[in-house]
């Protein structure tokens, strides 16, 4: 009697088997290592809030010089012979330093609040009126840096469609949807029981307000997933326009190129949110939150400074001559009669008076008074003396 042939290993039911037993092996080590338990997430969720306060404080130190440049001071330069004197000022106040100021400086407390929460030893006991600061400046106050964020999203695609009524009535629509959406589910999806549940108790957490529905928890990062997609769409859009037309303006570039990398950095971080809400252990959405307010804090801010600093030449003020200031008189160029063109003067940049220019070329010109020398379109500009009396 003969024995059974060994099987062969192209034999297509040893492959089978062999795949079966890899997908066992597989889902029995994913259970082993991917599994979320209560202990993996309680050691995560501080280094996930760390990681966050980190990345934003490095950004930080990156753009300060940025911000006081194109945020907070405005450069004068006075010039007298030879000699340059700088006088800084504050700038004025608007709605832009406003957003700025909330973006970068309170989403920067909200997000340590929170880190401080997930760091500090517990359970600790938790009083009233901290848990009351918490939940309406914690929480609230991050509902409204999401929804500064996406006010900035939407003033920006307004101004890549060059302030088309179309577009500013749509989008003002959506972003008063999308901010009632978030402010109703944040209202019902969030308790203040001030009494942590037993689940958070167990890890050592010291929460004062706790989810009280998943699905509704979820809506928050589902309806700023869909908002956030609707203002790519119009990014998009807007490129691919601008790139068939080819990129003649570099504002438009800028902006483009700005709200999609924005764009897509948000949306991988509202992916990664509404992952972990998903997770069936409701103490995983605390390792996302910090990102999320990261997020948040670093392309608001980002998106402000870029648009400030492509825009400074509008804002900063034009040299100025000392000798316009006393003995010499003001020039005021109101009649473009008072101006006359030697040779070829094409994009000159702004005016300024040129004292020792004047002095050097005064035997040359007689009665007129160089104005400016342009280095690149090789032309001078002059005003009639007598016509500054």
């Amino acid at each position: 009697m003969s024995a059974d042939p060994t099987p062969s290993p192209f034999d297509p039911s040893t492959f089978q088997n062999l795949v079966n037993d890899f997908y066992v092996s597989r889902r029995a080590l994913g259970k082993l290592i991917d599994t979320p338990t209560p202990h993996k997430i309680s050691n995560s969720i501080p280094i996930f809030q760390v990681a966050s306060a980190a990345w934003v404080v490095c950004d930080y130190v990156l753009t300060l010089e940025q911000e006081i440049k194109f945020v907070w001071v405005r450069c004068h330069v006075l010039r007298s012979g030879m000699q340059v004197f700088n006088v800084d000022q504050l700038k004025p106040w608007g709605v832009a330093k406003a957003l700025f100021l909330w973006t970068r400086y309170a989403g920067l407390s909200i997000l340590l609040l929170s880190v401080a929460s997930s760091i500090a030893p517990g359970p600790v006991p938790l009083v009233y009126a901290i848990c009351e600061f918490i939940y309406y400046f914690g929480g609230w106050g991050g509902m409204v840096t999401m929804a500064t964020v996406s006010t900035i999203m939407v003033l920006r695609i307004y101004a890549m469609y060059v302030g088309s009524k179309r577009v500013a009535i749509t989008l003002g629509i959506l972003l008063v949807l999308y901010v009632a959406a978030e402010g109703s589910i944040f209202h019902f999806a969030s308790d203040a029981p001030w009494l942590p549940p037993v689940e958070y108790l167990s890890l050592n957490l010291n929460p004062c307000f706790t989810g009280t529905s998943m699905q509704l928890s979820m809506g928050l990062w589902i309806a700023r997933l869909a908002m956030d997609s609707i203002l790519l769409g119009f990014a998009g859009f807007k490129s691919v326009q601008q790139y068939r037309q080819g990129w003649s303006c570099g504002i438009v570039e800028l902006l483009i190129r700005d709200n999609i990398l924005a764009f897509i950095c948000i949306l991988c971080v509202q992916v990664l949110n509404l992952t972990l809400e998903a997770v069936a252990r409701p103490q995983a959405t605390l390792a996302g939150i910090g990102f999320a307010i990261a997020t948040d804090v670093l392309v608001g801010t980002r998106l402000l400074l870029h648009t400030r600093e492509a825009t400074s030449y509008t804002d900063d003020t034009d040299s100025i001559q000392l000798s316009e200031l006393g003995a010499r008189p003001a020039i005021v160029l109101t009649d473009l009669s008072d101006i006359s063109v030697a040779d070829h003067v094409g994009n000159l940049p702004r005016l300024e008076l040129i004292s020792e220019e004047a002095d050097e070329d005064a035997h040359a010109y007689d009665d007129f008074t160089p104005v400016e020398e342009s280095g690149t379109a090789k032309a001078l500009l002059f005003m009639k003396a007598n016509e500054l009396v």
